[in-house]
């Protein structure tokens, strides 16, 4: 095996792959350098099913997930192998019907309409309709995702017809992709779907917790931040850096009511090189803000995080919480934490999840 395949991947990964290479022997396609990384980061962690061997085994798909991986990047892996197993199953159910095809054959006009019978079979019928009187989807979101897949499949086969200067394999990419943008897939898949997601949306409990729930949580993450600090600059090693990271992560994400991908995520670089908000203010600023707004800007300290969309979101910081993470950052090395994200896990090059902590 590649020893660059089989780098930063789990025993599980590397298990599935050495069995991929041997059932894929014959697939020059699939064993293509062009896909090399792809293999690697997305399709070694797709569970082992038919929708995976429909996908390895398809150029377009694959071409697909290669360029989803360049745009987005490995750690979401997750988002490229979902994208990837909607076209793949949309693959799957249009065979049953119209014979062994391909996601490049399939992309013309002449078969959009069984695209579209395919798609809303996927989707399923909820046999319930809207207020105006509108079918529902059972999986909406399916028909909403797979929408943009194709139209982007599309763009991808129209570029390589303009490569290979095929003017016949670029007349059935701009067919198709016209009809994508046309109405009869807003009519018949688009709009249904969304009207179906907002119609789900009515009389539905938000889950919100109690103010003693969160009372609790505070306290109890307090605690356990300032047992975590004291223990961690008595004996440092890796359990101990882990809990004042998480308890840290915590503390910090629930304060801010911060989305936890966006703290969990923040690189080291971005802590240790903020800049110093208090020297940065200006006079005009500061004689803009109320006595209560300066004490406020004086004691917390900020990290700017890249939110969702590419925002950018303030993390505000305690001073204590700017302690431990100094003291987090000062044993790093030495409790084995190597990742390039504040809150790393030690021995990875990944950063927590935080429905672990």
């Amino acid at each position: 095996m590649d020893p660059d395949w089989a780098k930063d991947t789990t025993l599980t990964a590397k298990c599935r792959m050495l069995l991929s290479g041997a059932l894929h022997g014959k697939n020059t396609l699939f064993l293509s350098d062009n896909f090399k990384d792809l293999r690697r980061d997305v399709i070694s962690k797709v569970r082992d099913d038919e929708v995976k061997r429909v996908l390895e085994a398809d150029e377009l798909i694959l071409m697909f997930g290669a360029s989803l991986l360049e745009r987005l990047g490995a750690l979401r892996r997750h988002v490229i192998s979902q994208r990837m197993r909607q076209l793949a199953r949309l693959l799957i159910t249009f065979k049953l019907t119209n014979g062994e095809t391909s996601l490049m054959e399939l992309i013309d006009a002449s078969r959009f309409d069984n695209v579209v019978v395919c798609v809303r079979g996927i989707c399923g019928n909820a046999k319930q309709q809207t207020v105006a009187g509108v079918n529902m989807f059972t999986s909406p979101s399916y028909g909403l995702h797979i929408g943009h897949s194709l139209v982007k499949c599309s763009m991808l086969k129209r570029g390589r017809a303009i490569r290979l200067k095929n003017h016949a394999m670029k007349e059935e990419a701009v067919s198709f992709l016209e009809l994508m943008e046309g109405q009869d897939w807003i009519s018949k898949i688009s709009s249904p779907a969304l009207q179906s997601l907002k119609e789900r949306r009515f009389n539905t409990v938000d889950g919100l917790p109690s103010t003693s729930d969160l009372q609790q949580l505070r306290s109890w993450t307090l605690e356990k931040f300032q047992r975590a600090q004291k223990r961690l600059i008595e004996t440092p090693d890796e359990f101990q850096w882990k809990q004042l990271a998480n308890s840290t992560f915590v503390l910090a994400t629930t304060f801010n009511k911060r989305r936890s991908g966006e703290v969990a995520r923040m690189s080291l670089s971005s802590y240790v090189k903020r800049p110093k908000w208090q020297e940065l203010r200006n006079e005009e600023m500061k004689n803009a803000l109320s006595p209560l707004e300066l004490k406020i800007a004086d004691r917390f300290d900020m990290v700017q995080l890249p939110g969702k969309r590419g925002r950018r979101v303030p993390l505000l910081l305690k001073p204590e919480w700017v302690e431990a993470m100094d003291l987090l950052v000062k044993l790093r090395e030495k409790c084995a934490v190597h990742s390039k994200f504040f809150f790393g896990v030690p021995g990875k090059d990944s950063h927590i999840n935080s429905w672990k902590v």
